[in-house]
C-alpha cells in the first residue's frame, strides 16, 4: 500500500496532453470513457470500450484516442459510462454502446453496439444528450424527444425509438 503522505497530488492533479489527439473543439467525459471532436470535425474516443462504447466498431479497452465510425461533420457529443451519442452527418441523431434499454434509439435492444447506429425518425437535431439508460434530444422545432429505459416520461415506458416528451416546448438544450 501507498503512504498517503508520498503520492504527490499537485502532480496527479495536472493536467496533461492527450497522445495522439489532434486540436479539440469539443471534449465530454465520463469516469471511464472520454469522447473529443476535432477541430476538423471528427469525433475521438478512448477509454473503457468492453462493451464497444467507443464507436470505433470493436471492443477492448483503448488508451489513445480512436475515431468513431462513420460519423462526419460532427456538432456534439454526449458520452455516458455505457453508451454515447452524438450530433452529425448533416444533424442527424448517432449512438452507440450499450442498448439493452433501447438507449441507441434505432427501435431495437441490442446488448450493445460497437459502432454508431442512426436514431429513427429524428432529424435537423440540434442538441443532444445521455444519461444511464436514456437518450434525449432536442429538434430543429425546439420540441425534445427520449428513448430508453424510460425513466423519461410519467410512464415509464421503455421505448427504443424517440418519444416526443408532452408540455415542453420551444427548448434549446438538454
Amino acid at each position: 500500500a501507498v503512504s498517503p503522505s508520498a503520492i504527490d497530488v499537485d502532480t496527479i492533479l495536472q493536467p496533461s496532453p492527450v497522445p495522439q489527439l489532434p486540436l479539440v473543439a469539443d471534449v465530454s467525459c465520463t469516469e471511464s470513457l472520454c469522447c473529443a471532436i476535432t477541430q476538423d470535425r471528427d469525433l475521438m474516443c478512448w477509454g473503457y470500450n468492453d462493451e464497444g462504447n467507443l464507436g470505433a466498431g470493436h471492443k477492448g479497452e483503448v488508451s489513445a484516442p480512436v475515431p468513431v465510425v462513420g460519423l462526419k461533420d460532427v456538432q456534439q457529443v454526449a458520452a455516458e459510462s455505457e453508451h454515447s451519442c452524438a450530433i452529425a452527418n448533416g444533424g442527424q441523431a448517432w449512438c452507440w454502446g450499450e442498448g439493452h434499454w433501447g438507449q441507441l434509439g434505432d427501435g431495437t435492444k441490442p446488448e450493445a453496439s460497437p459502432t454508431a447506429v442512426q436514431v429513427q425518425t429524428l432529424t435537423n437535431v440540434r442538441s443532444i444528450a445521455t444519461t444511464d439508460g436514456n437518450s434525449c434530444a432536442v429538434n430543429g422545432d425546439g420540441a425534445v424527444y427520449c428513448w430508453g429505459d424510460g425513466y423519461f416520461s410519467d410512464s415509464s415506458m421503455e421505448s427504443a425509438k424517440p418519444v416526443r416528451i408532452k408540455g415542453i416546448e420551444d427548448v434549446a438544450q438538454v
